[in-house]
């Protein structure tokens, strides 16, 4: 079976679109189907297959509202033409499902889309949007949530859309099993300190501002961020290298305050940091399912995150309701050992039976085959 997995995002990118898709590409070639990736054209992917991955880049950008620009003919075209037997999007609201509005009615394979939440769905400038996207359902397959716990299975139950179904993401627990051996405590000056780890890019979103706050009120801890900035495409200022979202300030930050550092890290390191950390927090205002906390749990890491997309649905954390609450909570497990400690195996035990992603490809599978 061929099989085209469509989003904005994809290696070498390190986000939670990414992460997911490349999860699914890599776990189904792994099963020997034969799959292929569009996604948007980036200066650091260098290659067109990776892991048994074959890889489309389009240099596209926009969504149906802002209006698209740059090579989406070309997309289309590619889309109309390919031979596959199923086509799955992750995401709406951005070119690479909103570019093929028109063509759902005349589609040629079964689609099925993973919309990771809507995020602007009670936002007044996108009704015309959820109106037209009411409409594109009549010709879309099947919808898997990550979640019934945000907006996309009340939508849809409210609009009368019967094909979805709850597929979560998942993490390799095999990743977060393996021994580590660098000493990122000694390397990073941490030492003995109680380390508060994140993992999050540069986005506005992700709450950057709450991890100054943690450092500056935790000053006998280490706040640490693992996060890649954002380059903006406006006026084409990605070409001189100038990034959007928080990177800046968090580089202010990174002097004003002794005990925060934020750092850009491979994989293997971003692994050992969560092996050697003694709590994650979350302090995002708007996710849908997070990796990050699945990552953690893996990790045998608590965790400490607002009340944003699914972290209800998982054991082995707090959730609290402002920054005051998060450093509340830090002091908590910080002082009890044993409470810490019990969260830590609640979650390891919580994203092993529920997470483990072999048996979300499972599930996907199963979703293709019965077209």
């Amino acid at each position: 079976m061929k099989i085209v997995l469509i989003g904005e995002s994809y290696f070498p990118l390190r986000n939670g679109i990414s992460s997911i898709m490349t999860m699914l590409a890599e776990g189904l070639v792994r099963k020997g189907y034969k799959v292929t990736v569009v996604t948007t054209y980036h200066v650091d992917r260098t290659v067109n297959e990776h892991n048994g991955v074959h890889i489309r880049q389009f240099k596209v950008a926009g969504n149906w509202i802002s209006g698209m620009s740059g090579e989406v003919s070309q997309f289309i075209d590619f889309i109309d033409k390919g031979d596959w037997d199923i086509q799955h999007h992750h995401a709406c609201q951005n070119w690479t499902f909103d570019a093929l509005i028109n063509w759902y009615p005349v589609r040629k394979r079964p689609v099925i889309v993973t919309p990771h939440g809507f995020s602007s769905l009670n936002n007044s400038g996108w009704k015309s949007y959820f109106d037209r996207f009411r409409e594109v359902l009549n010709h879309i397959d099947a919808v898997t949530c990550l979640s019934s716990a945000f907006e996309e299975v009340p939508y849809l139950q409210k609009i009368g859309y019967r094909h979805y179904s709850i597929i979560p993401n998942g993490v390799n627990i095999q990743e977060f099993e393996s021994i580590f051996t660098c000493n990122l405590r000694n390397e990073w000056g941490i030492n003995e300190r109680y380390w508060i780890l994140n993992v999050s890019n540069h986005v506005g979103l992700k709450g950057h501002n709450t991890l100054h706050y943690l450092a500056e009120n935790l000053p006998d801890t280490s706040v640490v961020n693992i996060g890649r900035p954002i380059q903006t495409r406006r006026f084409n200022l990605d070409r001189m290298g100038i990034y959007s979202g928080c990177y800046y300030v968090c580089r202010v930050k990174e002097y004003l305050i002794s005990n925060f550092q934020t750092r850009q890290c491979n994989r293997d390191i971003t692994v050992s940091a969560y092996k050697h950390a003694n709590v994650f927090v979350l302090p995002s205002t708007r996710e849908a399912s997070p990796v990050v906390i699945l990552e953690a749990m893996a990790a045998g890491l608590p965790w400490i995150a607002f009340d944003v997309g699914n972290v209800r649905d998982h054991e082995g954390g707090i959730i609290v309701n402002s920054k005051q609450a998060m450093v509340d909570a830090i002091r908590r497990l910080k002082n009890d050992p044993d409470f810490s400690n019990d969260l830590a195996e609640r979650g390891k035990k919580h994203v092993r039976l529920k997470h483990d992603q072999e048996q979300i490809i499972e599930k996907y599978t199963t979703l293709y085959e019965s077209f």
